[in-house]
């Protein structure tokens, strides 16, 4: 809900649009050797572990976005911005079979599928609509890095056990 808002945040709090854009293109980049890099991870560690990673690195990320107006934040902000950016399509298929198993994998993934891309259907304009009630993006970032944090915990109550097929 925020990436598509990211130059308006960040010449908000004070950055040149060339600035700005030099932060987009760590979060683009970031997001793509994320995905590359913590794919392969999931295959040493684990769904659960690589979740929880992910996440941890995605609160920390969106979080320091309220403070990105030092330059040394912003950085750390870019990068955990672009990991959180690759979550959601790097991880829902891996918690889908971890969490429900592969078994009619194609059907329930569909479904899983179609609530992912209502997140950004709503987001986007909801981000700008608190844009417009509060004149900043803070608000905003707060209620993502609230939505991340809770995703951390229920994930680790859902994810810890993973799937485990029931014998008739």
């Amino acid at each position: 809900g925020l990436f598509s808002h990211m130059t308006p945040y960040l010449s908000d709090i004070g950055y040149e649009p060339v600035q700005a854009a030099k932060f987009i293109s760590i979060m683009s980049i970031t997001m793509a050797i994320s995905k590359v890099v913590f794919g392969w991870l999931n295959d040493r560690i684990g769904t659960f572990m690589n979740f929880m990673i992910l996440m941890a690195i995605s609160v920390i990320g969106m979080a320091s976005l309220l403070f990105a107006q030092s330059e040394a934040i912003a950085y750390i902000a870019s990068f955990g911005f672009g990991v959180a950016f690759s979550t959601t399509n790097l991880l829902s298929p891996l918690i889908t079979v971890h969490a429900l198993g592969g078994k009619d994998f194609s059907n329930i993934f569909g479904l899983v599928s179609f609530a992912i891309y209502l997140g950004p259907l709503i987001s986007s304009p909801l981000s700008g609509m608190i844009y417009d009630h509060f004149g900043n993006y803070s608000i905003a970032v707060i209620f993502y890095t609230v939505l991340y944090a809770l995703a951390l915990v229920v994930g680790f109550f859902v994810l810890r056990h993973g799937y485990t097929e029931k014998k008739d």
